[in-house]
């Protein structure tokens, strides 16, 4: 913790010249930045995280990643971990550029973060349920939604039992979401649960979406511009999914 803005002058050079540095010396820093995660000053910790992400999306001269999944497979327990650890501390506890670098790192592992999910979900599932009670950073949340949304896609396309595990944690959050009306979730929690209607096995779905399409098609919902393309996407993969439930037990009726 000595030292903070020497560090944090140090990062940024890498964040600042991360194209003109060669690949392999970007790359190697990566070690390093996550051991600065673990600063207890806000912007050490904020800039790493950042600089992390920074070098997670950057391209090589053919287009391609030059930090694969495999790169940072080595020290990505340290890196998830860290990452929720700051999301911990009251001084970063919605710093979007944590919650951007996580979400970055879901999507850089891809099936290799599932040995992490079991610890990482619990801890965003309590963020999430924290952050439903007041609404107060748009691009932490839409982060932490992606990151979700990242987790559903990864699990759920090689394991589609997994789809129930993910409606029982987030099914509680997302009715009490709709029914305190929630507005900047709303469309999110569309989105995710259309996701998890998309790897529902066929034959298998839950009760709960029947008695939530009355509610799609309140008019109410379908005034908010950001509510429709996302609503268009869930009764698209509702009908996919249940066509003869749905004329079955005439819940187009209004």
């Amino acid at each position: 913790n000595e030292l903070p803005v020497l560090k944090a002058d140090a990062i940024k050079y890498i964040m600042t010249f991360r194209s003109v540095l060669p690949n392999e010396v970007v790359v190697s820093t990566l070690p390093q930045l996550i051991r600065h995660l673990q600063s207890e000053s806000a912007v050490v910790h904020t800039y790493a995280a950042c600089a992390i992400e920074k070098i997670l999306i950057m391209k090589d001269s053919n287009n391609q990643a030059i930090v694969s999944g495999g790169h940072i497979q080595p020290f990505a327990k340290d890196l998830i971990s860290q990452l929720l650890e700051v999301l911990e501390r009251p001084v970063s506890e919605e710093n979007e550029y944590i919650m951007k670098a996580l979400m970055r790192t879901f999507s850089t592992l891809q099936e290799l973060v599932i040995p992490y999910l079991g610890v990482a979900l619990p801890k965003l599932t309590e963020i999430l349920k924290a952050v439903t009670k007041n609404p107060s950073r748009p691009h932490f949340n839409h982060y932490l939604f992606e990151t979700f949304s990242l987790s559903v896609r990864i699990v759920c396309k090689s394991n589609q039992v997994a789809v129930k595990s993910f409606e029982d944690i987030l099914f509680p959050i997302f009715q009490g979401i709709l029914q305190q009306d929630v507005q900047e979730f709303i469309p999110y929690v569309f989105q995710v649960l259309s996701l998890l209607l998309d790897y529902t096995p066929s034959g298998s779905l839950s009760d709960a979406y029947m008695q939530l399409l009355p509610c799609l098609l309140a008019p109410v919902l379908w005034e908010r511009p950001a509510n429709i393309s996302p609503l268009v996407r869930l009764l698209r993969s509702l009908v996919s999914q249940a066509a003869q439930q749905i004329i079955a037990q005439d819940k187009l009726a209004i």
